[in-house]
């Protein structure tokens, strides 16, 4: 099994799971390294397609030592897009301004405005 396919496969369990999971429970349902788990614990937490929650807990490993464990919790899987990727949009360009022309009826007061502007001062 790939790693997409072990990390898409760990997704869809966590999802299920609907309470907090332990890289020791990724070791089990797996077959795979705590190492690996770990793994896949951190990049169920980051990946972009995956929304999840995480807690850290202070594991009591023996009398004299203690491990801090982080805990995942998969609220949300985002499937992957099919095909290729869609390219971006241009931004719209700004609409230009376009003169408007007076309609014949209009055309009494284009007289007027036109003996006005002609008798104005220069």
């Amino acid at each position: 099994m790939s790693t997409d396919e072990l990390f898409e496969a760990a997704a869809a369990w966590a999802l299920q799971q609907v309470r907090f999971i332990t890289s020791l429970q990724l070791c089990d349902q797996f077959n795979v390294s705590l190492a690996v788990a770990n793994r896949l614990i951190r990049k169920l937490i980051t990946h972009p397609r995956i929304t999840a929650e995480f807690k850290r807990e202070k594991c009591i490993v023996n009398d004299a030592q203690a491990m801090t464990m982080v805990m995942v919790r998969v609220t949300k899987v985002v499937p992957e897009p099919y095909g290729p990727p869609k390219p971006a949009k241009k931004p719209k360009s700004p609409k230009p301004r376009v003169a408007v022309l007076p309609q014949p009826k209009d055309e009494a007061v284009l007289k007027k405005l036109r003996k006005l502007v002609a008798n104005m001062p220069r």
